[in-house]
């Protein structure tokens, strides 16, 4: 059976005296100020899995877009629910454009040949980078990744770059356009950092067997913080994705105020868990599960287009309605995205892409 958007879920158990009464009073007033995004694109059936037929179209023009918000880390287990409500802190200063705060980082060292062995080199320390320091220089130098990674790394890179019709080939097509822009700016360093880890976060979830190879790339990204274990397991970065989308989302209606503070990320997880263990089906549940890569395609994707196509991502991203979910999925298929998707050991989401792509010509979506 479908389910009502959030604020209306909100409003519907808001007579309780339950703990999701308390945690829905609190989101309450961001949802109604969002009021031009009422159904949240987590409610879209590509993504939560639900089909929503209340939703309204707004013709409204979208605000100055705010710059991609970061990444923080998330207290999902256990979390305590936090003694204030969600209050947009009045002293915020408007969103600017996403510059630097310095000029370009000038490379510096030893000038490297960018085959395709160093190229995913470079990718994987990229992966190993850190969310929150400037290491774009350490990233092309691979000093994010330590002498034993290198050494392994580099074996298994040469050895799938020897096996016949492999799709570790051709990296370097992709990866030398985006190495001026990863120097260059940070949202594009913290953008595709995202993108790679989930991808090879969601493969890593599918292998069924361990190998020494499954266990090196396992190392790279580091444990998986779970948020609820499923089935499917929730991972914090799904959480964490959708907590990012929602802070987009405010401050895009919001420019001059943000909710993008540890208590509401903290309500955020509570709300989203609770959402998930109440999805109608497995369908749901993946779905969820896989919004962190959804959201990176989008962050990525955002950063590639002009600010009319970012307002329209963004205001698809913020619809409720499967179509425009499925509008979204066909506009995130850029020519880049798909070679992405057909290298290395994630090589099988191109297909997935493809299939996305064609629905959306099915329905006559440009």
């Amino acid at each position: 059976m479908p389910l009502t958007p959030l604020y209306t879920y909100f409003t519907q158990i808001a007579a309780s005296n339950s703990t999701a009464r308390l945690v829905a009073s609190w989101l309450l007033p961001l949802l109604l100020a969002c009021n031009q995004y009422s159904a949240l694109p987590a409610l879209a059936q590509g993504d939560w899995g639900y089909e929503d037929k209340t939703t309204v179209n707004q013709a409204k023009s979208a605000p100055k877009v705010p710059a991609l918000p970061s990444v923080k880390p998330l207290a999902t287990e256990k979390a305590k629910v936090p003694a204030k409500g969600l209050v947009p802190s009045k002293d915020v200063a408007p969103a600017k454009p996403t510059v630097l705060k310095k000029p370009q980082v000038e490379a510096s060292g030893p000038i490297v040949t960018l085959d395709d062995s160093r190229c995913w080199l470079e990718l994987f320390a990229l992966c190993a980078s850190s969310s929150n320091e400037d290491d774009r220089k350490e990233v092309l130098e691979l000093a994010t990744l330590s002498l034993e990674q290198k050494n392994r790394l580099g074996k298994l890179v040469e050895s799938k770059l020897k096996a016949p019709n492999s799709n570790w080939v051709g990296v370097a097509a992709v990866w030398k356009p985006l190495r001026p822009r990863i120097l260059q700016e940070m949202d594009v360093k913290e953008s595709y950092r995202l993108l790679f880890r989930a991808l090879i976060r969601h493969h890593l979830s599918k292998v069924q067997e361990s190998s020494a190879d499954i266990e090196l790339l396992q190392d790279l990204l580091g444990a998986v913080r779970i948020a609820d274990p499923g089935p499917p397991v929730l991972t914090e970065d799904a959480v964490n994705a959708y907590s990012d989308m929602t802070c987009f989302l405010y401050q895009k209606r919001k420019p001059d105020r943000s909710v993008d503070g540890d208590d509401n990320r903290q309500t955020f997880a509570l709300v989203i868990k609770d959402r998930f263990v109440r999805a109608p089906n497995l369908a749901a549940k993946t779905a969820m599960t896989n919004f962190d890569l959804t959201w990176a395609c989008f962050r990525c994707r955002f950063l590639d287009v002009s600010a009319d196509q970012q307002e329209k991502l963004s205001a698809l991203m913020a619809s409720g309605d499967s179509k425009s979910s499925t509008q979204l999925k066909a506009e995130l298929v850029s020519p880049t995205m798909l070679k992405i998707f057909a290298l290395g050991p994630w090589s099988e989401k191109a297909k997935e892409l493809k299939e996305e792509h064609a629905k959306a010509e099915k329905l006559e979506i440009k």
